[in-house]
């Protein structure tokens, strides 16, 4: 009796709740998934806008989020072009409103869930600097190898570098991805689409690395992922996680001679390469699983950047 008094009184609280109160539930949410201080800071940032905006561009003297429609969410893009703001910062804040009224929703403050598909300006990607692949793959492929976790780290890179796999792919590498046809020379590795498992793609491995995977696996104890999770405790039981992955290429930034080392940095190398080598845009866009010319355009790099 007393837990649904209590649930009914939740409840209530949450359909009552303010603008602020609201901002501080969602912000509390996001920090109990272990977002950095400054993920958090830029939620923050991008809700603090969001009000300005409700205050100033609607006229609402209190943010009353309950009123709101899909429409007065897309005024707010409008509302930050006016204010001088960058494409990706639109579209940062855009995002933001989207997620933030996604927590709305489930938390049954709101009815409807305005911010659903939301549309938002396009990402802008710079290119600053485009790394030699050859050079890169040379001291890859010469990195120690002394204990697992060197091995994992080592196996991880190169295999960004040869396949210009996303971070979300190549977290979730399992051995069975590994294939060894029997019409085929080499080795096959099967990339998977973190949003979608059944969207997969196929690319060829350099002997070398089917070599380093071959040592991977033996040190594996048999689990089917290929890089395990480590903290400063040691090996983890599961696979590494995205961010994991992002933490590597920062860590080894010194080692490579890479300042600006990313997952990122290193998938454009190997497309540049590949370009350069006279590959078709084509096969490269099929090769990183890219669906749309739009997609690619990033990847449209000169020969003389490397």
């Amino acid at each position: 009796m007393g837990s649904s008094t209590a649930g009914s009184r939740t409840s209530a609280e949450t359909k009552t709740r303010g603008f602020q109160a609201s901002v501080r539930s969602f912000l509390g949410f996001i920090s109990g998934t272990r977002k950095s201080t400054n993920t958090l800071s830029s939620y923050r940032s991008d809700l603090e806008s969001f009000r300005r905006f409700l205050e100033t561009g609607l006229g609402q003297k209190t943010a009353n989020l309950r009123s709101l429609t899909r429409g007065d969410l897309i005024q707010f893009d409008e509302f930050l072009k006016a204010q001088g703001h960058k494409t990706n910062s639109r579209r940062r804040r855009m995002m933001t409103i989207r997620k933030f009224f996604g927590y709305l929703h489930r938390r049954k403050y709101t009815e409807l869930d305005v911010g659903k598909r939301l549309p938002t300006p396009h990402k802008v990607e710079r290119l600053q600097g485009v790394a030699d692949w050859e050079d890169l793959r040379r001291r890859v492929a010469a990195l120690p190898e002394d204990n697992p976790l060197l091995l994992r780290n080592k196996v991880l890179l190169w295999t960004i570098l040869e396949t210009g796999a996303q971070v979300s792919e190549v977290a979730t590498v399992e051995f069975r991805d590994l294939d060894r046809p029997m019409d085929f020379v080499g080795v096959r590795l099967t990339l998977r689409c973190a949003r979608n498992a059944e969207e997969t793609r196929e690319i060829e491995l350099s002997s070398e690395l089917s070599e380093a995977y071959e040592r991977l696996e033996a040190l594996s104890g048999g689990r089917s992922h290929c890089f395990q999770g480590f903290n400063r405790h040691g090996p983890l039981p599961g696979a590494v996680s995205p961010r994991g992955v992002e933490l590597i290429c920062e860590a080894y930034r010194g080692r490579l001679g890479v300042l600006d080392l990313t997952p990122r940095a290193l998938r454009v190398a190997r497309v540049a390469f590949w370009l350069r080598t006279g590959e078709s845009e084509k096969q490269v866009q099929q090769w990183l699983g890219l669906k749309s010319d739009y997609a690619f355009r990033v990847y449209r790099v000169k020969v003389d950047q490397i």
